[in-house]
């Protein structure tokens, strides 16, 4: 939302990464099981874009509320499928 502003430093520190399909899915399933009513299609153009956009705030709260929801379930995911790493610390008894 609102990411390409022309900030007075070109937006260099600024940038933002456009969110995964992956990412963008899990938000969206997390928000149809919630109970009440669901976020309106223009609502999600503008908070997955970087274009800006008006969102009412009920439904900013709600996606908002969703996508962490969604990021939790990813990387758990991602950790669960993760190589598991050898390890490198470890105590050893030597004898004198």
């Amino acid at each position: 939302m609102c990411a390409d502003f022309d900030y007075e430093d070109r937006g260099y520190y600024r940038t933002t990464l456009p969110p995964s399909e992956a990412l963008i899915q899990q938000t969206r399933e997390v928000e149809a099981a919630m109970q009440g009513p669901r976020v309106p299609e223009e609502a999600w153009a503008a908070f997955f874009n970087t274009a800006c956009g008006t969102i009412d705030m009920r439904a900013f709260e709600r996606m908002f509320a969703a996508r962490k929801v969604a990021v939790a379930y990813l990387a758990i995911q991602q950790s669960r499928h993760a190589r598991p790493r050898p390890s490198t610390t470890g105590l050893r008894c030597v004898g004198d």
